[in-house]
């Protein structure tokens, strides 16, 4: 059993178009203060299967999340965050050639990229689990959005899409209330 976790960076200012590239957008004080409110959810929820790797874009606000993460977790200081180019402009067949090349010995790991690619593999791996959950997170999966999955295989490279069961959806805007 594999469990995925999904997270959408947290919000990033505007792209200033004289200074900085989209790429190149960092997050905002409130994209800062999302983290440790998505990071108390999980360690509520899910602190027994933390996750062993932490996958991102190499755009500079889904870098900044999961340093953030990691740190407000406090997860072992040598667990790595893997940036892969292909998770910034993003759709289902590259988010699962990314899954496909973790390493086995993970069991659980948490990916931190953009939409719409983000959002639209979310609904798209969902085939079973939480009805409610799943229509809230089709509905929006704004910045700081969070999905737990879970997906009964030996081997990441037998993920398909199609074959999630979500277990749990929150965004940023839910926790705040």
């Amino acid at each position: 059993m594999k469990k995925i976790y999904l997270m959408r960076h947290s919000l990033a200012g505007q792209t200033d178009k004289h200074l900085l590239n989209d790429h190149e957008r960092a997050l905002t004080g409130k994209g800062e203060e999302q983290v440790p409110h998505i990071v108390a959810y999980y360690k509520n929820n899910y602190k027994d299967f933390p996750p062993q790797v932490i996958i991102c874009s190499t755009a500079l606000r889904a870098k900044q999340t999961a340093s953030l993460f990691k740190k407000n977790f406090q997860l072992d200081s040598t667990m790595d965050i893997l940036a892969f180019p292909e998770l910034y402009i993003t759709g289902n067949d590259e988010i699962l050639s990314v899954i496909h090349r973790m390493d086995d010995k993970y069991n659980s790991i948490l990916m931190i990229s953009h939409n719409p690619g983000l959002h639209n593999f979310a609904i798209s791996f969902a085939t079973q689990g939480d009805k409610v959950k799943f229509r809230e997170m089709k509905a929006n999966m704004p910045p700081g959005s969070f999905a737990a999955f879970e997906v009964d295989v030996h081997e990441w490279s037998q993920i398909n899409i199609n074959s999630g069961i979500l277990l749990d959806y929150v965004n940023s805007k839910t926790l705040k209330k």
